[in-house]
């Protein structure tokens, strides 16, 4: 690739929000906007992934992609969706330009294909497999405490968390296909209300662990967005400010409040704070790694993707080993169009939301 062409796109990509590196046909790499992330990357850190008939077969390396295909960059441990696009001179192959791009906008793209019915697939299968063991995990655990076999029982409830921490990061995956798949019920709805509603039985489940959880919420505050995808935002905040609290007394404060044209919901903890590194983590979208480890994703995703479709915005504050308080900001409505506050969606089964998600905190 000739330094005329380099410059060209080097031109092109200088002003990107998004991580950009160059390469060339040997995958050497030319010129990057971020070198931390794309120093340690080889040819066969990249792959991507063609699911046929839950197999798992994909094209391993840069140098093997032909054609603009989004992909997966592992760095560190983790993996990264991105876009590559070949460089050609004339019919030969001259170069690759890799650009990091949304989990979500990888999904957009592939909605259409035999990749993303797979995916589903495979999502559902998670899902049924773990619920089944639950399940007889949960019946077990009441079958030792009739016979007295307390100190099984409670080995046998250990277990269980890790696989409500699974339910929960499918849950996750499944919320985001949801986005994916544009099917929203927007409501204008009392958000005070709701959100009362909607905390007592999470309240009730905190209790019962030593989690203090207070609500302050004002009055008649009217929003327009999906119920729904707002009750998983909250408890996605909930689940994070319980695993990120390490003291005695948690303690975790909802606020419901209003500020000029804009509704103001606050989840505030008394735990150890975001570090560093948990920062950094908020800018990506679901981590591959160790499901079962409580700081591998911070679940901001969901929220981040509730903020785009809804005109929503979120921010956050936070002090080592004080606390974090995540902010986040709803336009107000009139409540013209309201005639009743919505019900918060509780399956009546054991896997309900409150329960899948407050296990996933459970260290």
């Amino acid at each position: 690739m000739n330094n005329q062409k380099i410059d060209a796109l080097k031109s092109m990509y200088a002003a990107a929000k998004s991580k950009v590196a160059i390469y060339d046909q040997t995958v050497t790499l030319l010129w990057t906007n971020d070198e931390a992330m794309f120093s340690s990357v080889k040819n066969d850190s990249f792959y991507t992934p063609e699911v046929k008939s839950f197999g798992h077969a994909g094209k391993a390396g840069l140098s093997e992609i032909k054609e603009e295909c989004t992909a997966f960059m592992t760095v560190g441990g983790l993996d990264f969706s991105v876009l590559v696009k070949p460089i050609f001179k004339e019919t030969a192959l001259d170069g690759f330009v890799v650009e990091t791009c949304d989990f979500y906008d990888y999904l957009l793209k592939t909605n259409t294909s035999y990749n993303y019915i797979a995916i589903r697939k495979y999502i559902s299968l998670a899902r049924e497999t773990a619920s089944s063991v639950a399940f007889t995990e949960d019946q077990i655990c009441q079958e030792l405490e009739v016979t007295e076999q307390y100190d099984l029982a409670d080995k046998t409830k250990q277990l269980l968390n890790p696989v409500y921490k699974l339910l929960a990061s499918v849950a996750n995956l499944e919320e985001l296909m949801r986005y994916v798949d544009g099917k929203f019920n927007t409501t204008t709805f009392c958000l005070s209300s709701y959100t009362e509603n909607a905390l007592y039985p999470v309240r009730s489940k905190l209790a019962f662990d030593a989690v203090t959880l207070n609500c302050e919420i004002e009055k008649d505050i009217y929003v327009r967005a999906d119920a729904g995808r707002y009750f998983v935002v909250l408890l996605n905040l909930i689940t994070n400010a319980i695993m990120y609290n390490i003291s005695e007394k948690k303690v975790i404060t909802v606020r419901v409040s209003s500020n000029g044209d804009n509704a103001i919901i606050s989840v505030t903890d008394n735990g150890i704070g975001l570090s560093e590194t948990a920062r950094r983590r908020m800018n990506i979208a679901f981590a591959m790694s160790d499901l079962t480890k409580p700081n591998e994703s911070l679940g901001f995703e969901i929220l981040k993707l509730f903020c785009r479709q809804f005109s929503a915005s979120f921010s956050y504050m936070t002090k080592e080993d004080e606390g974090t308080t995540i902010s986040l900001q709803i336009p107000k409505t009139k409540p013209r169009e309201v005639f009743k506050v919505p019900r918060p969606e509780y399956p009546f089964s054991r896997y309900s939301p409150v329960d899948i998600y407050l296990h996933k905190a459970k260290i």
